[in-house]
């Protein structure tokens, strides 16, 4: 994978098997992705809040739906 300019972010160093390469790669962006501040959409809610959302409106159609039976 390489940048615009041309240049790997990520060297494979010589002699080191594609797989290790790519484990270490995959290693390296988990550790930014989770150091990263959580993202957050236009109302400022991050991704945990929307998906605690979610399943709260979910827990309510399915109460919704049990009374109308």
């Amino acid at each position: 994978m390489s940048d615009a300019s041309g240049d790997d972010p990520f060297p494979v160093p010589p002699g080191d098997s594609a797989s290790r390469a790519a484990a270490e790669r995959i290693s390296a962006l988990s550790r930014l992705w989770s150091e990263a501040e959580p993202r957050r959409d236009r109302f400022g809610r991050s991704s945990e809040s929307r998906r605690s959302d979610c399943r709260r409106s979910t827990a309510r159609d399915e109460v919704d739906e049990r009374r109308e039976q």
